[in-house]
């Protein structure tokens, strides 16, 4: 058994994202000439634009595995934290923290001293375990529950929801003029796209001692007393994820990070209690 009180710890990103991100990278950098070629004359618009599309693809890619050759290193002799790509070696004294901020959404946890800011990958491997020992060496910097919580949804959801609802409503237009009838079927369409964000997308779940509400952009909806609860964690995009489902008869309530703002899986106990019917 290894003593952390004298071991360095590292995290870093599983070795096959690494390879991934590279080989997707390399693959998409050498397409660019084929695509070039194989446009022939149908270079514009049709081949630039693939071009374009490969090309960004490709700097994305390798963006990615750029960022996942950073590690991060716990001293704990030193209480501080190693942060490391290539050759550049940044310090963080953990007793110049002045702000943590967890955003699971994200895939991300800031970390503020002073004017210097540090990030932290949620796809390093056991970066659960790295923000748990953070918490137990600075837990001033964490929020602890009140009487009621409130976990902020991204708006990433509803924004690719009413963009779908406004291009669905674009090519109404341009239908309209060859068959209205088709062109109302797509305003139809828009509608009920545009209904579903400002109704059933929630823009945050407000939790207290005995319910759990739903708050959505035009109503929101109160849940009392759940019969079951289901805690899970999986994996998308490199990262893991905590989900906390909810059994209230035949519906279901899901927290879930991968859209949420706000850190879930320290507070699952805490919430899971507001809800228990023993304890309202």
């Amino acid at each position: 058994m290894s003593d952390e009180t004298i071991e360095v710890i590292l995290y870093r990103t599983g070795r096959v994202d690494r390879l991934v991100a590279l080989g997707l990278g390399l693959l998409l950098a050498a397409c660019l000439p084929l695509l070039w070629w194989v446009s022939g004359p149908f270079l514009w618009p049709w081949g630039g634009g693939a071009l374009f599309l490969a090309g960004l693809g490709a700097i994305s890619a390798l963006a990615w595995w750029w960022k996942a050759l950073g590690t991060v290193c716990w001293v704990p002799g030193t209480e501080s934290l190693e942060f490391r790509r290539g050759r550049r070696v940044r310090n963080l004294d953990l007793s110049a923290l002045t702000r943590v901020e967890v955003r699971p959404s994200s895939v991300v946890t800031r970390l503020e001293a002073g004017g210097k800011v540090f990030r932290i990958s949620h796809r390093l491997v056991r970066a659960e375990d790295l923000l748990d020992r953070l918490r137990r060496r600075r837990p001033d910097l964490f929020d602890v529950p009140g009487p009621q919580e409130t976990f902020r949804v991204s708006s990433v959801g509803l924004v690719m929801t009413v963009f779908l609802a406004l291009v669905t409503a674009g090519t109404g237009v341009l239908l309209a003029d060859w068959k209205s009838a088709v062109g109302w079927v797509f305003f139809g369409g828009a509608g009920l796209t545009l209904g579903r964000a400002l109704f059933f997308i929630p823009r945050a779940f407000v939790v207290g001692r005995g319910f759990l509400t739903e708050v959505f952009w035009l109503r929101r909806r109160t849940w009392r007393v759940p019969s079951s609860h289901q805690e899970s964690l999986y994996a998308a995009g490199g990262a893991a994820f905590f989900r906390l489902r909810f059994d209230f008869g035949p519906r279901q309530v899901v927290l879930d990070e991968g859209s949420l703002l706000d850190p879930l899986r320290p507070r699952a106990g805490w919430v899971v209690q507001q809800l228990d019917s023993t304890s309202v």
